[in-house]
């Protein structure tokens, strides 16, 4: 139960990102994280095992449009007068 109970916490502190950054892209990032591990303690138990492999593949996931959204933003802003 706590690599399910850490996904759902970590995915709830990814929210307080989206009005920090500017970054609605947290929010999809949260709520896989929160899929996940409320998934994994309602609906399959046998995945409390590997939740936490499962967490990691989401970041993983989400690495490269978060970098991309990020160095997107940060060029923008170096353009403006």
């Amino acid at each position: 139960m706590f690599f399910p109970a850490s996904l759902i916490i970590v995915g709830a502190h990814y929210l307080t990102f989206i009005s920090l950054y500017g970054m609605w892209l947290y929010g999809a990032l949260a709520g896989a994280l929160v899929a996940v591990g409320a998934a994994s303690i309602f609906l399959l138990p046998d995945l409390r095992d590997i939740s936490g492999w499962i967490g990691a593949l989401v970041f993983l996931a989400f690495a490269a449009p978060l970098y991309l959204t990020y160095r997107a933003s940060a060029t923008s802003e170096m353009t403006l007068p």
